[in-house]
């Protein structure tokens, strides 16, 4: 339901679905999957997904953060036409 929606890049759907990756809600808890949807929402400027990086970086592992954002990297190269502002910036996590 939300997959479709965040592969078309809605953040809100990305937002969702970093919540329920994270928080295991009908599927097994994966942060790392949970931290690239989560940083792909937090791009777009959400609030909560900035939020929620944060908390979630201290419980993940650097090996885990590095396969998230391999991930991430993957996720763009499948979505050209979306601009990942984060790779030049920061890790977007680190905004307010």
């Amino acid at each position: 339901m939300f997959s479709k929606a965040a592969d078309q890049d809605d953040v809100a759907a990305q937002s969702n679905l970093g919540f329920i990756c994270e928080n295991g809600l009908g599927v097994r808890s994966d942060y790392i999957e949970a931290y690239k949807w989560l940083t792909l929402a937090a791009v777009q400027g959400d609030l909560p997904s900035r939020k929620e990086l944060r908390s979630l970086k201290k419980i993940m592992t650097v090996p885990q953060i590095d396969s998230a954002y391999s991930r991430i990297l993957t996720w763009k190269t499948n979505h050209q036409d979306v601009e990942l502002a984060f790779a030049f910036e920061g890790d977007p996590s680190d905004k307010e």
